[in-house]
């Protein structure tokens, strides 16, 4: 059973799930760490969810000392706070910080494609496209196959950046996306639409094959904008149909 597996044990708290202190590779609590991160991104965890120290440990058959330095750096991270009298829970984004969020992406993946097209490969061609074609089986799919579009959207936007070998750049974008993921996934969830983010990307590959680094750029950040515009649209939805209850 992988530990990712095993973290969806934390919806039936009998469950018995031991994860033995490994004997080679990462510390307990990095492996901890790389987990609860990983059901973050996922959306295992919502936003404003509880990430409780107790359940984790029973969960996982661990004590709390290697759970609260895992759940320390996801703080430092920004992935979660601690709050008063509730503990961990994930952190909940604003509309100001979601916009803010997604400026600061729309800067760096248009830094990210210019850069990447210039230096892209055959290898890097050849690995984008097959991503590209992988998610349009899926954009022409049902809403189930919803969240593996998604994970292949992060595959997919990660390996163009990838090209450009600026590993620094590549990591704070992948940071940045992921604190949003999680209401992008709500988005998709809400509208099930995936046509107007298949028709970025087959432009933004066709500038990627062609070398056109700055339609490449350009076409980035307008993608990065029109996921946000998409996102605003399906939170105001929620906020009003709260108001009308």
């Amino acid at each position: 059973m992988s530990l990712s597996t095993k973290l969806h044990a934390k919806n039936n708290p009998t469950a018995n799930t031991p994860l033995d202190p490994p004997l080679f590779g990462p510390p307990l609590p990095t492996v901890i760490y790389n987990v609860v991160r990983k059901a973050i991104v996922d959306g295992i965890y919502q936003p404003g969810e509880s990430v409780r120290q107790e359940a984790l440990a029973r969960q996982l058959s661990v004590s709390r000392v290697p759970i609260r330095e895992a759940l320390s750096r996801l703080e430092a991270e920004g992935l979660v706070v601690l709050r008063p009298r509730r503990g961990y829970i994930v952190k909940e984004l604003d509309v100001n910080e979601i916009i803010e969020i997604f400026e600061l992406r729309a800067v760096m993946e248009e830094h990210a494609a210019y850069v990447a097209t210039k230096a892209r490969s055959s290898t890097d061609i050849r690995e984008v496209q097959a991503l590209l074609e992988r998610m349009e089986v899926l954009s022409e799919g049902t809403f189930s196959e919803a969240p593996q579009w998604v994970e292949l959207n992060r595959r997919f936007h990660h390996r163009i950046f990838a090209s450009s070998g600026r590993v620094h750049l590549s990591q704070a974008i992948s940071n940045y996306r992921d604190w949003v993921d999680a209401y992008i996934r709500i988005e998709i969830a809400m509208t099930g639409k995936l046509a107007e983010a298949h028709q970025d990307h087959l432009q933004i590959v066709q500038a990627f094959v062609n070398g056109d680094a700055d339609l490449a750029a350009q076409l980035s950040r307008e993608h990065c904008m029109h996921t946000l515009d998409r996102l605003l649209k399906a939170l105001k939805a929620v906020d009003d149909g709260k108001s009308g209850d």
